[in-house]
């Protein structure tokens, strides 16, 4: 399960606040949905910020005062500690004031280096891929060119340290150099001179320098100096993973490189074959590309799996090809691999997984049946987000026994049109204490009355159902939604009056992004005092 330490999970807003680790300006103009979810928990932000700024200007001449006392403050103590330590003023600047170091790739001449330290550490480098059971020819044939490989061994042979070293660290300097040359201002099938973004590494500090590899940056290491992590997300990767980043991956427990221009295609997922032990895995909004099978069949290889996130990237097929590997990723917690190109239903394997926390499929071609949820098996479900599918079946009445779900999302885009959930609202949803947060719209199969249990939802702040078919009152109920801060049911059959503890309670949230809406210019009672908008 989750580590209780950990600070991001189990917390609404922390689930909303994921998808703004991807670049959105993508997604299709209208797409109710980026209102709905992708915003969660940012309207308490946004509050909390608008009453700080309220304070100050309130209080700006008091301010103000206080202000210029601690400015004349701050100079006496300066002038009157000025002569004690001059080493005070020379101190280098804090590792999170620096200025980032972009600049090409360092390249070696082989012809500056000596042939005989040429030849001794190419016999090295030789033994390493033999021990390993990995192609040479990258580093050893002349015809290849010059390769990153190449281009890792003239710097390495560069370093008159380099026979001081011992097997570990040399394999390990020698393979993130690879991986360095392999990813910085390198072209691959989707990006190279004169596109936009290709450049080099937004930041490489330390990177081939003198300093031991784990001082480089993004690099995390252990004790015994192995390499465990490498965090370099945003930070302009392009090319693709070198197959010599494989002589490090069974001591790599956390991989990030969210939001580069990684290309990866066919063999080139070899390199993940030795990332046993690999726990958090983050290449969304990269260029990972499959044609047919949705997951890389390599991808099995990573038995020790907790946290991944692939979406925004060019994965398609048939997903339930990818069921086997799904099964080796039994410890999973975290999915998120939206907005790709995946069809087929829910992986059998994905069903089984006891530990699922978190889900998120939206923005996929897949044909999901709702009858995934009755197998009881996804107990700990805490955000499950399948909008922009072809969605399909009842919400089962099983859905009341995921005591540990906050938010569901199951909604669609108009004009998608494929959203076909039928039969109506179980009143066993009114037993999720927990359910913060629930969209189910467009959906022109689903009926019945909205289950009056949902006032029994304590938890419950935002609620999106319309474009349905929901026939009846507005449950008096729902009054009991303390806080509540949206609800939209327009574009259904509904009557009578919007119950005025709705409105006190939505009109009184605070919300920035609050609204009420219903079908108020016909069939719904509500005036504007109560509704935000009507149709």
């Amino acid at each position: 399960m989750i580590d209780s330490n950990d600070v991001n999970d189990l917390q609404l807003e922390d689930v909303a606040d994921y998808s703004a680790d991807y670049a959105t300006k993508d997604f299709p103009e209208g797409d109710d949905n980026l209102h709905n979810q992708d915003n969660l928990g940012s309207g308490k932000v946004h509050y909390r910020r608008n009453r700080i700024m309220a304070l100050l200007r309130a209080n700006k001449w008091f301010l103000l005062l206080v202000g210029i006392l601690l400015g004349v403050l701050i100079i006496v103590v300066s002038v009157a500690g000025g002569g004690s330590k001059k080493s005070s003023s020379s101190k280098a600047p804090a590792a999170t004031e620096r200025a980032p170091v972009t600049q090409p790739p360092i390249v070696v001449d082989p012809a500056t280096l000596d042939e005989v330290v040429l030849d001794e550490l190419l016999v090295k480098l030789l033994a390493i891929y033999e021990d390993n059971d990995m192609p040479n020819d990258a580093v050893k044939d002349d015809s290849t060119g010059t390769t990153p490989q190449k281009l890792a061994y003239w710097w390495l042979a560069s370093d008159k340290t380099w026979d001081s070293l011992s097997t570990k660290d040399l394999t390990q300097r020698y393979a993130l150099a690879t991986f360095y040359y392999a990813t910085n201002y390198k072209e691959n099938a989707m990006i190279g001179e004169g596109d936009d973004g290709f450049a080099p590494w937004t930041d490489a500090y330390l990177w081939l320098s003198e300093e031991h590899t784990c001082e480089w940056k993004g690099i995390e290491c252990a004790g015994n100096k192995e390499v465990t992590k490498i965090k370099l997300e945003e930070n302009g990767l392009t090319g693709s993973l070198p197959i010599e980043l494989s002589l490090v991956g069974k001591s790599i427990v956390e991989l990030d490189l969210t939001s580069n221009f990684i290309h990866m295609q066919h063999s080139m997922y070899d390199v993940f074959e030795t990332f046993v032990n690999l726990e958090i895995f983050f290449m969304d909004d990269n260029f990972l590309q499959t044609f047919n099978n949705g997951l890389p069949w390599q991808f099995r290889k990573l038995t020790s799996l907790i946290k991944v996130r692939l979406s925004y990237n060019l994965l398609e097929g048939d997903l339930t090809k990818a069921n086997e590997v799904f099964k080796a990723w039994k410890n999973l917690e975290h999915l998120e691999i939206e907005s790709n190109y995946f069809e087929g239903d829910m992986p059998p394997a994905i069903v089984e997984m006891t530990n699922l926390v978190y889900l998120y499929m939206r923005r996929n071609d897949m044909t999901i049946n709702l009858d995934f949820l009755k197998a009881g098996t996804l107990v700990n479900l805490f955000a499950v987000w399948l909008d922009n599918n072809k969605i399909s079946g009842q919400i089962p009445t099983e859905i009341g026994t995921i005591g540990t779900l906050a938010s569901l999302s199951i909604t669609i885009a108009v004009w998608l049109d494929n959203n076909k959930i039928s039969g109506q609202i179980p009143t066993e949803i009114g037993t999720i204490g927990t359910l913060a947060s629930l969209s189910i719209t467009n959906s022109t199969t689903l009926g019945g009355p909205i289950p009056t249990e949902m006032g029994n939802l304590s938890e419950l702040r935002r609620v999106w159902l319309f474009m349905n078919k929901l026939t009846g009152k507005i449950p008096a109920e729902m009054e009991n939604l303390s806080e509540l801060e949206v609800f939209e049911v327009y574009g259904n059959n509904l009557s009578g009056s919007m119950p005025q503890g709705i409105c006190d309670n939505v009109r009184g949230s605070g919300y920035d992004r609050l609204a009420l809406t219903s079908d108020c210019k016909a069939k719904v009672q509500c005036s504007l005092n109560c509704c935000t908008d009507c149709f």
